[in-house]
């Protein structure tokens, strides 16, 4: 019975479970479910419940990996691969994608619409006033907003033979990430 490590399998599947067994390399386990192999990773003390016999290796002295994700950490930080993947996708490729589609054209009707440029503006909220404000991820959380920036775009088209351009229209909006280049604390203290 696996209840007793706090895994819980419904009875249906206790027929399927055919193997559970502790694999030689450190904390990884596999079972075969569904006549699958799946493999997991488990942390010590739960190997050392179900494998009782196992060891965990001390490490006396680290190795050139294990000197890696330290530094690697110390340097970018856990959070700032996240928030500069984000910035990417809004600063890149939001902009790829909209240059991939950006025109919009019906021949018959002489009539055609280009996507120019696209940008995502920081949360703003409009309080009744001609000028939106903008709005920090503390206010939203307050007045239970959802914390999202604009996604604008400028655009030209043909109006009766004649082009039109406009510059920030607003096609939706994105929630943003904490401290992202879009984000009103990006580039603050945390105090």
């Amino acid at each position: 019975s696996f209840a007793k490590f706090g895994i819980t399998i419904s009875t249906d599947y206790y027929v399927l479970l055919s193997s559970f067994c502790v694999l030689p390399s450190f904390n990884r386990c596999a079972l075969i479910f569904l006549g699958v192999l799946v493999e997991f990773s488990i942390d010590c003390v739960f190997l050392q419940m179900i494998c009782p016999s196992h060891k965990t290796p001390t490490v006396t002295k680290l190795t050139g990996k294990e000197k890696l994700v330290p530094a690697f950490l110390s340097v970018k930080g856990l959070v700032k691969l996240h928030i500069d993947s984000f910035n990417h996708f809004i600063e890149t490729e939001i902009k790829n994608i909209v240059q991939a589609n950006n025109r919009v054209s019906v021949p018959e009707a002489n009539w055609w619409l280009q996507y120019n440029n696209v940008y995502v503006k920081p949360p703003t909220v409009n309080d009744g006033s001609v000028v939106a404000s903008r709005v920090s991820p503390h206010d939203c959380r307050l007045r239970d907003l959802t914390y999202a920036g604009e996604i604008l775009v400028d655009i030209t088209f043909t109006r009766q033979h004649e082009i039109v351009s406009k510059k920030g229209v607003l096609i939706g909006r994105m929630p943003l990430m904490l401290k992202s280049s879009a984000c009103v604390l990006h580039g603050k203290s945390p105090s």
